[in-house]
């Protein structure tokens, strides 16, 4: 037997947690089992452990068998990861936008997806829900409910193609919130909706200055009241709160209106850091990968000692990828058929493929190679870090257009804390 390179551990003042990246153990050791488990691995003996506490160790991979290769592991998960039998479309059926956002990284242009275009992606469909087990879509943009009847129109036919074909389809819309009114929620309820993605920059303060409307007019309270009405239906949110210097300090705020207003832990909330970009060079604003770690975790943590379940993103990190991008069936379609591969820019040359009047997606194969052909073995830094199994060689949107920012996820720079604010989070939902 030999212990697992991917073990985590933090003492507390009470207890010692332990984690295990590759398997997603998770386990308190009071300071007794403690005290063994430490001497044990600094001997590298786990067989000097008792039997009570062997066990489970061994169950939950913290102790494993001496021939057990866990880097194979991690090279069979990329490749199925890669491959699953799913295709997962962000559908952009418009470039236009109802708010003039501050940290927006799009060009906002008055763009529509043409009925040529329509036809040729619902052609495209059509044959892949033929030889697919399963069909997402995110209807995106742009703003995509600037399109309500649009996507009405495909998301119906699609809906039609996939149940001819036995094909499971689900389907989320990413948007700003302020058109989310009972229109469209009566007619999501009629599919299976996995969850609006809609972003709100922390309270009103920080959100309106961040996110107005194009007329300069604030936006929060209608978001709001529109996310309580898809949460009392039975949709499931996901508030997006883009983190820079400017709102910070504020965002455990946004906890708190959510709570006072009977919403805590109906919505999952998600912090994700504003990046500079060529159509919003902010950099000002923009906080480096540690900073924007330890910040992340100081609000999750505040958050999860108010009884919040926080981390929407715990339950996937034993995934088969980084990122979404790293698989073979994910890709987004602009209005005029273009093909990407990442959300964070739509230039020319990032485009990997065109869809075709025939229902056929022409790929550019050089331009895809760059994100499909990522091996996490071939950094010689991720060969040695500890949480290799869940950043699977980190984000390749950095690697390819921003090599001074480092591609690991920010929990790097703050791993003592993530593990606090897991247990704490765990806690809370068993509670």
């Amino acid at each position: 037997m030999k212990f697992s390179k991917f073990n985590l551990t933090r003492k507390l003042e009470k207890n010692f947690i332990l984690y295990n990246t590759l398997t997603g153990g998770l386990t308190l050791l009071n300071q007794q089992n403690c005290f063994k488990f430490t001497e044990a691995e600094k001997n590298k003996k786990p067989s000097a452990l008792p039997q009570s506490l062997l066990k489970p160790l061994k169950e939950d991979g913290f102790i494993i068998n001496a021939d057990y290769d866990e880097d194979a592991i991690i090279k069979t998960r990329s490749l199925i990861g890669r491959a699953q039998n799913e295709l997962i479309l962000s559908v952009m059926l418009t470039l236009n936008c109802n708010f003039s956002c501050r940290c927006c990284f799009e060009e906002k242009r008055k763009i529509n997806m043409n009925n040529e275009t329509e036809k040729n992606v619902i052609a495209y469909i059509a044959k892949k829900a033929k030889k697919v087990e399963k069909i997402s879509i995110d209807w995106y943009g742009g703003e995509p409910l600037l399109r309500f009847e649009q996507l009405k129109r495909i998301n119906d036919e699609i809906s039609d193609i996939c149940k001819k074909e036995d094909t499971d389809y689900s389907i989320s819309i990413t948007t700003n919130g302020y058109l989310l009114d009972k229109n469209v929620i009566n007619y999501l309820k009629n599919f299976k909706v996995s969850h609006l993605q809609i972003t709100l920059d922390g309270p009103p303060e920080t959100h309106n200055y961040n996110r107005p409307l194009s007329t300069g007019k604030p936006t929060f309270e209608k978001i709001f009241k529109n996310i309580t009405f898809a949460v009392d239906e039975n949709i499931p949110v996901i508030v997006r709160v883009n983190v820079e210097k400017r709102n910070a300090e504020k965002i455990i705020n946004l906890y708190n209106i959510f709570e006072k207003n009977g919403l805590k832990n109906k919505v999952a909330i998600l912090l994700k850091s504003v990046l500079s970009s060529l159509s919003n060079p902010c950099k000002e604003n923009c906080l480096t990968s540690i900073e924007s770690g330890k910040i992340m975790m100081s609000v999750y943590k505040e958050a999860a000692l108010n009884g919040w379940i926080v981390l929407p993103y715990i339950d996937n990190l034993q995934n088969y990828e980084f990122c979404i991008v790293d698989s073979i069936g994910q890709m987004i379609i602009d209005p005029k058929g273009y093909v990407y591969k990442c959300g964070e820019r739509f230039s020319k040359s990032e485009r990997v493929g065109k869809i075709l009047q025939n229902g056929e997606i022409l790929f550019y194969d050089y331009e895809l190679s760059k994100w499909l052909s990522k091996n996490p073995f071939d950094f010689s830094e991720c060969k040695k870090c500890k949480i290799l199994p869940i950043c699977m060689g980190g984000c390749s949107m950095k690697r390819l257009w921003m090599p001074s920012e480092p591609p690991c996820l920010n929990i790097k720079y703050c791993l003592n804390e993530f593990l606090e604010v897991m247990v704490l989070s765990e806690t809370n939902k068993n509670a």
